[in-house]
This record gives C-alpha cells, structure tokens and sequence, in this order.
C-alpha cells in the first residue's frame, strides 16, 4: 500500500527498485508527496483531501531565486508577497540572484539600487552605487524608493556635498572636494548665492 498523504492518483511499481511508488501532483516532492517541492512553499505543506487538494504554493521570488523556505513568522506579520501580489503565506526565498536581497528578492544587496522605472521582475534590476567617497558617507546608497527623503541610488552626503553621488558641493559651499562653507551671508548682503562675491546691503 502506497501512502500518498492524497497527493497522488497512481502509486506503480519501480522496475529498478521493486517498490510502489507515489506519482505526486498538487507540486508536492518526497517519496510519499509528505513535503512541497523546492520553490512551492509559500504555504506549509498539509495532506490532500476530497474536498481540497492543498496544492503547495510557489513562493514570488520575482524569478530571483529557485528555492525557498516556509516561516510562520514571516506569515503572521503579512511580509511575504505571494504570486498574486498579495501579502499572504510565508514564503522566504534565499540564494536571491542578480544582486537581489530581500523575502522575495525584491530589493537589492547592499552598495546596488533598483531605479524607480525598473521592475523586480527585470533580468538585471540593480545597479552598483557610485558613490563618491570624497563626499558620501559610504560606498552604500538607498536601494529603493522606500527611504524617506532619499531616491534610489542617492548616496548620504557628508556635510557641505550633495548631488546623488555627493560629487558636488552643497549650496552654500565651494571648491570640490573640499566643499569649505561660503562667507558670504545672505541676511547681511543683497546676494541670493552666498560663494558669489559678497555686496553688502
């Protein structure tokens, strides 16, 4: 007798090893359909039933990704998107390719950013940061649109520089890449840019 867990219709016989064995639908795996295949486990796995085939999920890896892996956790704070676009399951996907990071590979690794116009699903979504280091922070920049105040790809400028790279100085500031602060000021003088020559009112 066959043990299938209802997830098979026909249990033959292996000419090679002599023994029944299950024919497994529903994307179930094992060798008595007791588990979801690699990439199926948005939901946790459960027998099939008459009524209900409980067929395993595919996890939304955004084609990043071939496996993944089911956290109750992930489930209950509604953090993993399904293939629906609903955030619904537990799904996890892990070895996310193509720099890509995240529960569903939606985000990119740090020191690369996904363009706003880019889609997840694009074959190569996330460009490498190019920083200017004499003016950024770090080598790191915002990876998406999801930072307040900060677009993808835009680097953290030290004091004085800005620009999306931080490869130019602040206004109010001059001689890249020393960026030193202007003189001139504004309340005291009729100048609307404070590094121009200064014109008292």
């Amino acid at each position: 007798m066959c043990i299938c867990y209802g997830h098979a219709q026909s249990c033959p016989l292996d000419p090679v090893s002599k023994k029944f064995h299950c024919v497994c639908e529903h994307n179930t795996c094992g060798e008595s359909c007791n588990e979801c295949c690699p990439g199926y486990h948005q939901q946790p796995w459960q027998p099939g039933t008459i009524s209900d085939g409980n067929t395993c999920e595919k996890c939304n890896c955004h084609n990043k990704a071939d496996d993944c892996y089911y956290n109750q956790t992930i489930s209950e704070l509604s953090l993993s998107l399904n293939t629906h676009g609903v955030r619904q399951g537990g799904g996890v996907c892990f070895n996310c390719q193509q720099n890509t990071a995240g529960i569903n590979c939606e985000t990119c690794k740090d020191g690369y950013y996904r363009p706003a116009e880019v889609s997840p699903y694009s074959d190569f979504p996330c460009v490498e940061c190019k920083c200017d280091l004499r003016g950024s922070k770090s080598s790191v920049c915002a990876r998406d649109n999801t930072q307040p105040g900060l677009l993808a790809g835009q680097c953290m400028c030290k004091e004085g520089f800005a620009g999306q790279q931080c490869d130019r100085c602040a206004f109010g500031y001059r001689d890249f890449p020393q960026c030193v602060r202007c003189e001139c000021s504004l309340s005291g003088s009729i100048n609307t840019d404070p590094c121009s020559p200064c014109i008292c009112k």
